[in-house]
């Protein structure tokens, strides 16, 4: 959860099932309709390479804006 004005870590884990490598995966948030910006980053990221059956993790900073309402949002 995170109040108004906080800033919170989102990691994103993925996992290659494919008996081959894969390149170029990228990995967007779509903020739209939630009261969240990314900070000190945009909202993609690219991972340039992963190995058959490997893992690999981006990950994204998140405020909640200062005008959001005052209850508690989950990160989507």
């Amino acid at each position: 959860m995170i109040k108004p004005g906080e800033i919170s870590k989102v990691d994103i884990n993925l996992k290659n099932l494919a008996l081959s490598f894969i390149k170029d995966i990228k990995v967007r948030l779509n903020l739209n309709g939630v009261p969240f910006a990314s900070i000190g980053s945009t909202n993609r990221k690219i991972i340039k390479e992963m190995g058959a059956d490997s893992e690999a993790t981006v990950s994204f900073n998140l405020m909640a804006e200062p005008d959001a309402d005052s209850k508690l949002y989950k990160v989507p």
